[in-house]
């Protein structure tokens, strides 16, 4: 019978503990809008934008930052056989208000972006130290040459979000 006890206790502490951590672990509540007065007597009150949750920039000084949808995808290759894999995240600064434009040539940015990947690859670029200052500076540079080919001025740098190699 004293068996039987043991389990259900910790059962019971167990879930407790569930419960009482995710009651601490909320978040705070959101702050409810400010609703404009329909009293035309006072001034008139600007509601403040709002951005979606949906939009992936981000406003420093003139600039916004683009994540491009997907991850690329780099296959190192030792005599025709799949050696690693380089998986990499790729962001965009554009100058603000471009965001839209360059957005819509994201498919041709992406087949650039590849290409200039798998050059990179084929040249030794994710060989050994692949995380070197210089040999991502020499990443990033060929990257954002490339953007600039396509999207012209609008791009002023090329940030590399994440990068991993891995071994099959």
């Amino acid at each position: 019978m004293k068996l039987l006890l043991i389990p259900l206790v910790c059962l019971v502490l167990g879930v407790g503990g569930g419960v009482g951590a995710g009651i601490f672990l909320l978040p705070d509540p959101e702050p409810e809008p400010v609703i404009a007065s329909t009293d035309e007597s006072t001034d008139s009150v600007e509601e403040p934008a709002v951005e979606s949750p949906a939009d992936v920039s981000l406003e420093v000084s003139g600039v916004e930052y683009i994540d491009l949808t997907n991850q690329f995808i780099v296959p190192l290759l030792i005599d025709g056989k799949v050696s690693a894999i380089v998986v990499l995240a790729i962001g965009l600064e554009v100058a603000e208000g471009t965001m839209q434009e360059v957005m819509l040539g994201e498919p041709k940015l992406r087949a650039a972006f590849l290409q200039t990947l798998f050059n990179h690859a084929n040249n030794g670029g994710f060989d050994g130290n692949f995380t070197a200052f210089s040999t991502m500076q020499t990443l990033r540079r060929e990257l954002l040459l490339v953007a600039q080919s396509i999207s012209g001025s609008r791009v002023s740098d090329v940030l590399i979000l994440d990068v991993v190699r891995q071994v099959p």
